[in-house]
């Protein structure tokens, strides 16, 4: 019995995920946007400017890295677009389309910001609430009372990249933090991955739900996206895009080699799941008031790393800098509560990388544009690759004047 009502059940996702996409591309043709089948486009013909410059570079940018397949989102002059490129499957040619999962990387970590944004304003946590204040058992180290939420979130916790190896499930995690000593007390910028874990472990904790389930309540559902989140069902798992390492070589999916990343980097999505997410984040109509109420809250400066600041999981940067990386190990000022202010002309960004994919999302509220790109192929530097590309190319589409070589 048990086992008939798990295949049920896996049975009803499937189809629920299905109906999703398919009521998004349906509302999408009643809005006037048509489906070019030739190169799998959500366009309108009056833009066909713009699908040439998207068209152009993505494929000398595929050439040029050897990636089998790219999906590309792009949200420029009120129009939105979707464009596949190339082959979810190398080996069977099965081509990219609007049903292709990717692994969207380290983007989880803003999914995760916005889960913890919407409990802080409930009121049920604060930004300055230490990590031991909603994982109880972490009270037992008092080295952690001056690791905050707000430090987790910024990557200003002193944490390193990411747990030892042997760390493989939320419980070790647990009883390796409860013996960790920092490297240092002061506030500098360190990326961690398992500093955003420790964030969906407090969510776990004072929720009492999964991380997936949060995200399907909260962000997926409500934004029309299919609700996958972290765990692919057994039916679903055909779409799933095959993925490739930095020499081309097949590779393993994220969660068989690193099962401890669920909210730093355990989302999948399709192209038509992440035009959503980026309409949202643009604050476009018919975004759920409160979900956007989140996501400005993520998207407001919390701490100033060199010369850049740095809000809840996004950087926050200007479309036009060409400088990229190089915070790690830098002293993080922090914001003060008055000059806490949003300020939606700034390009907020995030990269993601897994063993076998690439992606990357920027967005500039203000100017209501934005870019998002999933490839199956993780590059050599992938993450400052991913988005430089992705910059110039919003740049230019958003331009939509000459048609220059993103070289």
């Amino acid at each position: 019995m048990k086992k008939f009502l798990r295949k049920y059940l896996a049975f009803k996702e499937m189809l629920r995920i299905r109906c999703l996409n398919y009521n998004y591309i349906v509302s999408l043709l009643i809005l006037g946007i048509s489906l070019f089948s030739n190169s799998q486009v959500l366009a309108t013909p009056i833009t066909q400017t713009t699908v040439n410059v998207v068209k152009q570079q993505v494929q000398r940018f595929m050439r040029k890295h050897k990636i089998p397949g790219m999906a590309v989102v792009l949200y420029v002059h009120n129009t939105p677009y979707i464009f596949h490129f190339g082959y979810a499957n190398r080996e069977k040619k099965t081509p990219v389309t609007r049903d292709t999962l990717f692994e969207i990387g380290s983007i989880s970590k803003v999914f995760t910001c916005i889960l913890i944004a919407q409990e802080i304003l409930a009121r049920r946590m604060q930004l300055h609430d230490s990590i031991s204040d909603h994982i109880a058992i972490l009270k037992n180290n008092q080295r952690l009372h001056n690791m905050t939420i707000e430090k987790l979130c910024t990557h200003t916790s002193s944490l390193p990249y990411d747990a030892p190896l042997g760390i493989r499930s939320k419980d070790s995690l647990i009883n390796h933090m409860v013996k960790w000593r920092p490297a240092t007390n002061q506030a500098v910028y360190r990326y961690s991955n398992h500093g955003i874990e420790l964030l969906r472990v407090a969510l776990e904790e004072s929720t009492n739900k999964t991380i997936n389930r949060l995200l399907s309540e909260r962000i997926l559902v409500p934004l029309n996206m299919s609700a996958i989140g972290v765990i692919v069902p057994e039916n679903y798992k055909i779409y799933y895009a095959k993925c490739y390492d930095k020499a081309g070589n097949l590779t393993t999916y994220w969660d068989r080699e690193r099962p401890l990343l669920l909210g730093s980097g355990g989302l999948r999505a399709t192209s038509v799941d992440m035009l959503n997410f980026l309409q949202a984040t643009i604050g476009l109509p018919n975004t759920p008031h409160d979900l956007y109420r989140a996501i400005k809250l993520t998207q407001t400066p919390h701490v100033k790393i060199g010369h850049l600041k740095h809000g809840l999981g996004w950087a926050m940067d200007s479309l036009h800098t060409k400088k990229i990386g190089g915070l790690t190990g830098q002293l993080a000022e922090r914001i003060t509560s008055s000059q806490r202010i949003f300020s939606g002309h700034y390009l907020f960004d995030k990269t993601g990388t897994t063993n076998g994919f690439q992606a990357y999302i920027g967005v500039i509220p203000n100017q209501k544009i934005g870019i998002v790109l999933m490839a199956n192929k993780r590059l050599p530097n992938g993450w400052k690759v991913i988005k430089q590309f992705g910059k110039e190319l919003l740049r230019q589409a958003s331009n939509s004047t000459a048609l220059p070589a993103i070289k």
